[in-house]
């Protein structure tokens, strides 16, 4: 694995030690990240390592960080009065969308073409040319 589950937990911010499942649970996403940015670009080790790092380090502690998708409901009772209160969370981003928006990251030429649009010079005065 490039990333540990230790970097992932500190970008996070979360507690340290992890228990058993949390652990498994971020080296299978990380292992998962690795093999999809091996399906996407092919050979990684031209990329490099640190960036490489960096991008599988911030998705997959986004990932983590999501809410369970579902239903929380919270009920309590007093006497005879009785309130409760429920929250529902949207489904969970996946993985792959979540590495898609920080894979651009890793090529320079990638980065240089974010945004809505790209303006070049092409405009010359007096040449207007209409489809016949």
């Amino acid at each position: 694995m490039l990333v540990s589950v230790d970097d992932v937990a500190a970008q996070m911010g979360a507690p340290f030690p992890l228990g058993d499942v949390a652990q498994r649970r971020l080296e299978f996403a990380i292992l998962d990240a690795e093999a999809m940015l091996v399906d996407h670009f092919g050979d990684l080790s031209g990329f490099d390592p640190d960036r490489l790092m960096r991008v599988i380090r911030w998705a997959v502690a986004e990932w983590a960080a999501q809410p369970g998708a579902g239903v929380v409901s919270q009920e309590t009772s007093v006497d005879d009065a009785r309130t409760a209160t429920r929250w529902e969370n949207g489904a969970r981003e996946s993985l792959r969308d979540i590495l898609a928006r920080y894979w651009g990251d890793l090529t320079p030429e990638r980065r240089r073409r974010r945004g809505a649009f790209t303006i070049s010079p092409s405009y010359q005065p007096g040449l207007r040319r209409w489809p016949h």
